[in-house]
């Protein structure tokens, strides 16, 4: 059996880190920084209206409706509705999909095309989600992307894309938060997230439309078989 240097550690700040995401969403948010995630909910809400005529999206609506599991979410575009993941890649590619979406500078990450669409997917699958657990939801998953990002310097310039990269556990706990996750199911589905983590700068160097498609396929890898998974198990994803 392979053994890890530092493994009763890592385990230790899973839990730690999971828990404190648990946690965190019963705790109210300061007025300022709801208004704030508002804003940016509403500049995401407008770039994917601007998308529906980007080349290549109306395809990938189309595709993702033909391939999809029971309904269960919308594609904002079409008003199709699909299976949470497909919608959640469909509504995220849109979102990325002109560049005009939020980026936070220091760390180089386009939070909110990540974010929004997981929060949507996992609110349409639950049911019944306030407008206060929601907000909650989006702001925890966005500082959970931006802090990894701002500890990965200069990611970009070293062939890695940032937001593909680091919005499988943005993507995760977003839904996870949404779905309510107890603390060793959240621990599972960052974990599973973890393992499917990638993401290259090579569709930014040659200029082609799969860009838009890498923080969309958070949504698929990072996010749903994921959450699916750390529900129904209580094993943990990272050994």
């Amino acid at each position: 059996m392979m053994t890890y240097p530092y493994k009763d550690r890592i385990e230790m700040l899973e839990v730690a880190l999971s828990g404190r995401l648990v946690q965190m969403r019963y705790a109210p948010l300061r007025p300022e920084l709801a208004n704030m995630v508002r804003l940016f909910l509403v500049d995401t809400f407008g770039v994917i209206g601007a998308a529906r005529t980007a080349p290549g999206i109306a395809d990938l609506n189309a595709a993702m409706a033909s391939l999809s599991g029971p309904a269960g979410a919308t594609v904002l575009l079409s008003g199709a509705r699909i299976d949470p993941a497909s919608a959640a890649v469909a509504n995220a590619a849109a979102a990325h999909a002109l560049d005009f979406d939020d980026q936070y500078d220091p760390a180089r990450i386009h939070a909110f095309c990540v974010v929004l669409p997981a929060a949507m997917a996992a609110a349409q699958l639950r049911g019944g989600v306030s407008g206060t657990e929601f907000l909650t939801a989006v702001t925890l998953g966005v500082e959970l992307f931006c802090r990894p990002g701002l500890a990965c310097h200069d990611n970009l310039n070293k062939g890695w894309h940032p937001t593909t990269m680091l919005g499988v556990f943005a993507a995760a706990a977003t839904a996870g938060t949404m779905l309510e996750l107890n603390t060793d199911q959240m621990v599972s589905a960052l974990g599973l997230a973890f393992t499917q983590m990638g993401g290259t700068t090579q569709s930014i160097k040659d200029v082609v439309l799969a860009k838009r498609l890498g923080p969309a396929s958070r949504h698929e890898a990072g996010c749903w078989r994921p959450i699916s998974r750390a529900r129904g198990s209580p094993e943990r994803g990272v050994a």
